[in-house]
């Protein structure tokens, strides 16, 4: 592999984002990176939450969508799936 061919860190974060955002649509939310602050977490009903790191991602999902989040939901993996 060349080191041209390695992803920066700016590239590999957003790809993560990419990924988690495919993950939130189905709870109705997004996230957004906030420069060194941490991320901007929005919900379907235009709640948002201030996140500093994506340990604490889930738990505010759950607070902001309602839904227990659960990764392993048949349906959740049906649409990623699909995508």
């Amino acid at each position: 592999m060349r080191v041209k061919d390695v992803p920066s860190r700016k590239a590999e974060r957003r790809i993560q984002i990419q990924f988690i955002n495919q993950i939130l649509k189905y709870y109705g939310a997004r996230i957004q990176r906030l420069g060194n602050y941490g991320f901007l977490l929005t919900g379907s009903n235009r709640s948002s939450q201030l996140i500093e790191d994506l340990a604490r991602l889930w738990v505010e999902v759950e607070k902001i969508s309602g839904v227990k989040c659960d990764p392993l939901n048949p349906k959740l993996i049906d649409m990623m799936l699909s995508e």
